[in-house]
This record gives C-alpha cells, structure tokens and sequence, in this order.
C-alpha cells in the first residue's frame, strides 16, 4: 500500500507533506526565471493540454478541465474507460504549472491505483512536456536555438514524495484514514480525489474542512454506491440557484467514447465500440450494473443487493496489490455435457482470489484430471493440503463427487481434502439468520468481500455476483434469489459465482497446521470446536 511517507520526527501526513516544501524551497535547480509557474494558461486550461502537455483534449475532458477552473467543487460520474486517470493528470499539471504557491493532493481508494495509473501518467506526461517560447521571451534573446521549455520540478518514484519544485508540489495518498488529508490548506490548493464512491466519510470531510481557507476539489467516480458524499453531490448537494457553492455535476458515459461514437481506435485505451457492445450482451442495457459501468449513472435499487456493485468494484481495484497467503482453496460447480451449463474451477489463498477456470462437456473422470493438474500448477510440495469444496448436489455432484473424487481422495488421503457441500440442506453455521446452506454461501462471500476479498476481473462473473437479492422468509430468515430465478435472469447458470463461493467456504472446524519443508500436513481437528456433536469425515468434513 503506497502512502504519504513520514520522515523521522513528523508526526502527520501534513507534516510530511510541509517537510517536502521546505525541502523543496532549498532545490536551487527550480527557479520562477525558468518559466514556471506562469500564469498564461491560467485561463486557458485546453491551451496547457495542447501546447505544453501536447495532448488534444476530447469533448468530454475539455468540460472538466474547465469546469475545475470555474467552480470550486466538480464531482464527474463516469462509465469505464473514459480517461478519467488521463483527465485528473491533466489537470493536477495545470494547476501545479500556473500558481507560485500551488499544493495539489491525489487521492485514492488504493495506492496501486494511485501508483500505477495516476502516477506513471503524471510521470509520462511531465517528461514528454514543452513549453512553447513566445517571440517577445528575453530567454530567446540569450539564446535563438532555444524553443521549448519543459515543465520544471522533480518527479520522485513513489506518488507520496510527489512532484514539487519551490512552494510548489503534487502529492499522492492512498486513503487509508483522513490524517492524509488533514491539516493542508492554503488558496491555491486542489484535492483530486479519484474512486470518489469508495472514499471513506471522513476523508471527505477532512478534505472539504480543508477547503475553508480558499482551494477547490474534484471528485472522480463510478456511480456505484447510492450513499455519502460522491451521491450528494449529484443531488442534494449539487450547484443550483439556492445552493450556488454546490458541486458542478458532470456525467460521462463509456457510449460518448469517441473510439465508440466513431467505430476507430482514434484514443488507444478508451472505450471501444467493440467494448460496449460485449457489455451490452453480457450485461443487458437495461441492468443495473450497465448502467453504472458503462452509461455512468447512479441505480438505487442496489440497497437489496447481497453483493453490491461498489463492493465487486472495490475487490477488483485491490487484487494486484493483495497477497495470496494461506491455505489453497479451490471450489468446483460440477458440470457435464448434458447439463449445457460449465464446470466451474475457482481457486483462492486467504483473502486473494488467484485464477478461474471453465470448461464444458467434462466427464466425472475429467473433473478428477483437471483438479490434479491445477493443484500441481498453484501450489508446491511445502504447502499444507488444498482444500477441495465441491457441490455434490444432483444427479451431476453426486457422479463427480461420490463416483470419482471421493474414492480418489480415500487412495491418495495426502494429495487434498474434500468437503462436499449441498446447498439444499438446512443452514448449520447460523440458522437463525440463514434458510439454507445456500444462503449461507452468499452470505459467507459476501462476508469475504467486505473482510478485504479481492477479485479477479470477468465480465460474467461481475454480473453473476451482482444478480442476487436477499429476502426473508415467514421464519425471518435470509434467502437468496432462487436459482431458477437467477437463470431466468442471466440466461444460464450462476456457475462462476457458484464455484467462488465454495472456494470461500471454510469449515471452521478444521484446523490447518503449518506445512514442514517438503511435506504436505493433514489438516487436523480443532478440539474445542463447537460442533461435538457432529461426527467428522476426514474427506467430507462435518457434513458440508
């Protein structure tokens, strides 16, 4: 996790943040008589992005760049792939080339998306700059070969240590709490907060606390959660006649893309006609989930939902900088020819997701193969058993699990254990609050995801862990949305989702020792379980 770096004896992200300055103010290579900061593009934000940065600006950016010289709060929601990262770049330069005292703070849900998104841009950008040189420049008169003048300052490696130059910086945090954004102000100050949706309240606040003493903020987003402040900003506190401070509001879907309004490739990295169309499909236009990804706007029926869009979001951001500890867990939603639906190989360690796989038309015996070859493939002759959880529910479980997997795992008891789950059975773990044993899987993924899970991205399996809602029952009970339903409503079987969440269900009850250098340990059972009354089956566990 990337975040502001405090040196020896500083006590505060701000306190870090002022250090910089000071030792910035001592850099003798940064100097006004080099051209920066200026104020000729003060007014003229598009003219930086052209002349200076050389990058032409598409509809969309150029009415964010301007709305931010314009008012002092913007908030943009926007679909996928509209160069959102690109835009707040652009904009963190221009503020940092044009005020002699100006302090620009990035933050962000993770540091790796600060590190490698927004950072490596700035990077990219900042190097690759040029200042044109106008016919009336005294540095001309010193030196006629001379035409471009880059931007000055020093950007270091990590976004915490910044890019600064004199009274000047851009720094980055990743928003782990609101000490990084407290305590910083002045009148030209600027807070570029970005995944503005999955931003803690008290970030906000600390940032808007901050804003008191003259400075201005942008809020980048996807729409994803109905709540706090990146919503109110849309609504309640949105700029009006009765409310002129408010938030300029400004709405960029992934169609406005100008590869997709066009059918060219005209900006590499943006939205494709191609990409739309692959959501539209997989996704439908008139779901939620497109809505939010792809049209950028809000959906409120996402109060019901077991896994909201905002969570799913926050999971995929996160997986490359989350490590895969622990225990293999692989969870397997069995499938066969005749079924039409795909077998489903999901594998985890500890809170990171780490790959999954598909396959239609296997036999008992193939499931048996694959599984084998996967365990040689993600794990090592150190590590304690994988955990092997398998639906053996219908004719399809009860072949693959009872006719193969289990008679496998009786003959070779070192190589995994196996737990066999049916999610019709009654809820054991807490059956006051859950109907089935299937209700209890959502809610134990669900559980995962908000504990820190991190997600590998698939379109599919987005829109099948988006699907289901909770009800109740006469009972008081939690149900998920049947599974009839949720194929009515995908158009196929869950079976991503399905197998994810077999892969997060552990058995409590088993106590996993640490492996010995080239040696697989058995897992062995808890003595002060709180189960002793349940008879354990050391390949199906305690009959789940």
């Amino acid at each position: 996790m990337v975040d502001v770096v405090i040196p020896r004896g500083v006590k505060s992200a701000a306190g870090a943040i002022g250090s910089i300055l000071l030792r910035a103010a001592e850099d003798k290579g940064c100097s006004v008589e080099e051209g920066w900061p200026s104020s000729q593009y003060r007014d003229d934000p598009v003219a930086f992005c052209r002349e200076v940065v050389g990058i032409e600006p598409w509809q969309k950016q150029i009415e964010v760049i301007e709305a931010i010289r314009d008012n002092k709060r913007v908030a943009v929601k926007a679909g996928r792939k509209v160069s959102k990262s690109c835009t707040a770049t652009l904009i963190a330069l221009w503020w940092f080339t044009t005020w002699e005292d100006a302090i620009v703070v990035a933050i962000s849900t993770t540091g790796d998306q600060l590190k490698k998104v927004i950072w490596r841009e700035l990077t990219r950008m900042h190097t690759r700059s040029q200042r044109p040189i106008r016919p009336d420049d005294p540095a001309l008169r010193m030196n006629s070969s001379l035409t471009t003048k880059p931007i000055d300052g020093t950007v270091s490696l990590l976004p915490a240590n910044g890019l600064h130059c004199g009274d000047r910086l851009v720094a980055g945090s990743a928003a782990r709490d609101g000490v990084a954004a407290q305590g910083v102000s002045g009148p030209h100050m600027l807070y570029i907060i970005d995944e503005a949706s999955g931003i803690r309240k008290e970030i906000i606040d600390a940032v808007t606390g901050n804003l008191a003493g003259g400075g201005r903020v942008v809020l980048f987003g996807n729409p994803t959660r109905c709540e706090e402040e990146f919503f109110d900003a849309f609504n309640n506190k949105a700029k009006s006649e009765s409310n002129p401070g408010g938030y300029c509001g400004i709405t960029i879907s992934s169609e406005e893309s100008p590869n997709v309004t066009s059918g060219k490739d005209l900006i590499p990295g943006m939205a494709t006609r191609e990409w739309v169309e692959a959501r539209k499909f997989e996704w439908g236009e008139e779901s939620s989930i497109y809505r939010v990804h792809v049209k950028g706007e809000f959906a409120p029926e996402e109060a019901g939902k077991i896994i909201p869009l905002s969570l799913i979001e926050a999971a995929e951001q996160r997986w490359e900088e989350t490590e895969a500890v622990g225990v293999l867990h692989i969870g397997i939603d069995p499938a066969m020819s005749e079924s039409g639906d795909e077998a489903c190989f999901a594998f985890r360690r500890g809170l990171k997701m780490i790959a999954l796989h598909t396959f239609r038309g296997l036999s008992p015996e193939a499931h048996l193969v694959q599984l084998l070859g996967f365990i040689k493939s993600y794990s090592s002759p150190r590590d304690p058993m994988p955990i092997v959880t398998v639906d053996e529910l219908g004719d399809v479980g009860t072949r693959v699990v009872n006719a193969v997997f289990r008679p496998y795992a009786q003959t070779h008891p070192k190589d995994f254990v196996l737990v066999g789950v049916r999610a019709s059975d009654n809820a054991v773990r807490d059956p006051r609050q859950y109907d089935k044993r299937r209700d209890e899987l959502w809610g134990s993924l669900a559980d995962w995801l908000r504990a820190g899970g991190a997600l590998v991205e698939d379109l599919k399996l987005e829109k099948e862990l988006h699907s289901p809602s909770w009800t109740t029952n006469v009972r008081d009970q939690k149900k998920a949305t049947d599974k009839k339903e949720l194929r009515r409503m995908l158009g196929r079987s869950p079976d991503r989702a399905d197998a994810l969440a077999l892969a997060c269900w552990e058995n409590t009850n088993l106590v996993i020792a640490p492996a010995t250098p080239h040696q697989s340990q058995a897992p062995r059972l808890d003595p002060y379980a709180a189960s002793p009354d349940r008879v354990f089956d050391p390949y199906k566990g305690f009959g789940v």
